[in-house]
């Protein structure tokens, strides 16, 4: 990172994670006549994640501030091992699937500093989120197909304010998120058994409104 206090600040860096999980969900379907049993279904997964990114803001005069950055995350996720018990009645195990992500981000936003204690600001970003599994009651091995991953190009426009330092403090924004493939908790139906959840991916769609604070 720059030194503080520089015209342009800037910071550089990257991240590695990596996980690994076993999971095991119970559900109870022993009041349903069709069913009346319990269902266990558990799994192994592996995740592993590595980003890179770079932020830069720039100092003009006036008070006024431009800012930057870019990001790239890749995202692998593996499910495996993965079998689902009718405890009593059968145990059925399924294919292993993976999900792969790689998505760009970023922001780039100016900030007008207009009294001491009196902040405008404007900024649009492009965010994400990578795919994955619906995997708590596997019943059929399409369930197991991975939704996508979603991402968002938002728009916010704000003041942030101290109109009596220490005693009134007022912040407002007005914003716009643009979702593509926005991930939520849907449904699907399974032929021969019946409807279950599952996260879906909405093509398109929106949200906007304003908002703020008054302490």
């Amino acid at each position: 990172e720059s030194k503080p206090h520089s015209k342009i600040d800037w910071t550089v860096g990257m991240s590695y994670n990596r996980v690994r999980t076993k999971q095991a969900f119970f559900t109870d379907f022993t009041d349903i006549l069709t069913r009346g049993y319990i269902s266990l279904t558990d799994y192994k997964m592996n995740q592993q994640t590595f980003s890179q990114f770079a932020n830069v803001s720039y100092n003009l005069p006036y008070n006024v501030t431009i800012d930057g950055g870019i990001v790239h995350e890749s995202d692998d996720r593996q499910i495996f091992n993965l079998t689902t018990a009718h405890l009593g009645i059968n145990n059925i195990p399924y294919e292993p699937q993976g999900a792969l992500t790689n998505q760009f981000g970023g922001h780039v936003g100016v900030k007008w500093q207009v009294t001491k204690n009196v902040l405008l600001y404007y900024k649009i970003a492009r965010g994400f989120k990578p795919g994955g599994f619906t995997a708590n009651n596997i019943v059929s091995q399409a369930q197991l197909v991975p939704f996508k991953p979603e991402w968002i190009l938002s728009h916010e426009i704000g003041v942030k304010a101290d109109i009596i330092p220490n005693v009134l403090r007022i912040n407002a924004a007005a914003f716009y998120y643009d979702y593509h493939g926005q991930q939520i908790l849907g449904s699907m139906l399974i032929p021969s058994y019946g409807v279950l959840g599952a996260i879906v991916n909405v093509p398109k769609s929106r949200i906007y409104g304003f908002e703020g604070t008054v302490q």
